[in-house]
C-alpha cells in the first residue's frame, strides 16, 4: 500500500509540473486566446440613433415596459456589450461547483459572442484548474473545456451546437442588449399581461424563447425549448432552459440589467440548476471590447 501511495504522489508531481510546462506555451492558455479574439474583434459601426418611443410599438406591451425600465429609450440601440461576472458552474448535481471569474462578450452587427470562463481555487475539477472559451462567430460555434491548462476534456463544433449558442445569444441580448429585441432578426408574439414570445432568426438557425416579466415590467425569466445539453460526437439532449434573473442594478449610462442570473436544465428528473452567475461590471459598445 505504501509503494502506491508513493507511485501515486509522484503521478501527481508530474503532472503538476506538466500542467505548468503546457500552460506556458503559447496557445495552452484559453483566456489569452480570449483575450487575442476580444483584441482582434472588428471595429464598431457608428451609433445609430437613439431609440424613441415610437420604436417600443414593434413589440407586445410587456417587452416594452422592460425596455423602459432598463434604459433603452433615449440611447443609441448597444453595439456590443462585456459583462463580467463571479460564477459558480456544476457539473452535476451532487458534485461541487466550479468558482471563478468569467467574461461574456456579446456584438451585434455582425453577431459574435465570447464568453471564457477560469477556475480559482479551491473549487476545481478533480483538484486541477479549468478553462472554459465559447466562440459564436456569425452563426456558427465551438466550445472548448481544458483541464490544467493540459488537455481539452471537451472540443465541440458542428451545428447542433451552433443551434445551442444561438438560444444563449438570444439569452444575452434579452437580458443585458434589450434593445436588439427591436431588430428585424425578431419576431414577437404576444400572450398576456406578464409573458411574450420571440423567434430569432440568425442564419440557418430559428430559435424561440418566452419570456416572463413581473408586475413592474422587469424580465425575470426566459424560458427555452431549443437550446441543448452538447455531450460527445455534436450530440445534444434537448430539454427546456431557464434562466431566472433578478437584483437589479445601475449599469454604465443609465442602463439597468440583472444583477445575478441562474442557469437550469429541466430535466426529466427534476430541475438541475448547473450556474449561478454574480455581475461584477457591465461595459458597452467601444468599451466592451477591452
Amino acid at each position: 500500500m505504501r509503494v502506491v501511495l508513493w507511485v501515486v504522489a509522484g503521478l501527481l508531481v508530474l503532472a503538476g509540473l506538466a500542467a505548468l510546462w503546457v500552460s506556458k506555451r503559447p496557445g495552452a492558455d484559453l483566456g489569452a486566446v480570449f483575450q487575442q479574439r476580444l483584441a482582434s474583434l472588428p471595429v464598431l459601426p457608428p451609433a445609430a440613433a437613439p431609440v424613441s418611443e415610437a420604436d417600443l410599438a414593434r413589440v407586445p406591451e410587456p417587452v416594452q415596459r422592460w425596455l423602459r425600465n432598463a434604459g433603452v429609450v433615449g440611447r443609441p440601440p448597444v453595439r456590443a456589450v462585456h459583462v463580467t461576472f463571479d460564477a459558480t458552474l456544476y457539473a452535476a448535481p451532487d458534485q461541487p461547483g466550479m468558482r471563478g471569474p468569467a467574461h461574456q462578450v456579446d456584438v451585434l452587427d455582425p453577431p459574435r459572442r465570447l464568453f471564457h470562463m477560469a477556475t480559482r481555487m479551491p473549487m476545481r475539477m478533480a483538484g486541477l484548474p479549468v478553462q472554459v472559451l465559447h466562440d459564436y462567430r456569425g452563426h456558427e460555434a465551438t466550445m472548448r473545456v481544458r483541464l490544467a491548462g493540459l488537455v481539452d476534456v471537451a472540443d465541440f463544433a458542428g451545428p447542433l451546437l451552433s443551434r445551442t449558442e444561438t438560444v444563449t445569444l438570444l439569452n444575452d441580448l434579452c437580458a443585458y442588449a434589450p434593445s436588439a429585441l427591436l431588430g428585424p432578426a425578431m419576431r414577437w408574439e404576444a400572450i398576456d399581461a406578464q409573458h411574450a414570445r420571440v423567434v430569432f432568426m440568425n442564419g440557418p438557425h430559428t430559435v424561440g424563447a418566452e419570456l416572463t416579466f413581473d408586475a413592474e415590467g422587469w424580465l425575470v425569466d426566459f424560458r427555452s425549448e431549443d437550446r441543448g445539453d452538447v455531450k460527445a460526437n455534436d450530440r445534444v439532449e434537448r430539454m427546456p432552459w431557464t434562466t431566472p434573473l433578478g437584483e437589479f442594478r445601475s449599469a454604465e449610462g443609465g442602463r439597468r440589467v440583472p444583477g445575478r442570473g441562474d442557469a437550469i436544465w429541466h430535466r426529466s428528473d427534476g430541475p438541475f440548476v448547473y450556474g449561478h452567475f454574480r455581475v461584477e461590471r457591465v461595459t458597452y459598445d467601444e468599451a466592451a471590447l477591452r
